[in-house]
């Protein structure tokens, strides 16, 4: 299996915005310490409340297993803010090439050629 990177956009509401923020938080603390997963940033914008999710993981069993681990703060995030776009990078699945598809806003790159070390 191959490395799967990912790009997520959300946009924060004017009432739950503090409170999308420190989830966050909380799920960068928990990625760090999560086997499986290479690189786990959030960026904030605050004029526009926006957070910005980058990702790195090993591979797709990586990818899952963390979907799974962290169910409750990634659905107490979705309850804060309106995913408004979700790029993932690299091979998936079928079927978890259909459960990114689910979302409106996403897209599936593939790679080109060799994969770079690195993120």
């Amino acid at each position: 299996m191959s490395v799967i990177r990912s790009r997520a956009v959300n946009q924060g509401r004017p009432a739950t915005w503090p409170q999308a923020k420190a989830i966050a938080g909380q799920m960068v603390e928990f990625a760090r310490q999560f086997e499986g997963i290479r690189y786990y940033e959030m960026y904030v914008d605050e004029d526009a409340m926006r957070l910005v999710n980058l990702a790195e993981y090993v591979d797709e069993a990586a990818w899952r297993a963390w979907i799974q681990a962290n169910k409750p703060l990634g659905a107490e995030l979705m309850s804060t803010v309106d995913v408004a776009a979700m790029e993932v990078y690299g091979e998936p699945s079928p079927e978890l090439e259909k459960s990114i598809l689910s979302y409106a806003s996403a897209t599936i790159y593939s790679t080109l050629g060799t994969e770079p070390a690195g993120f």
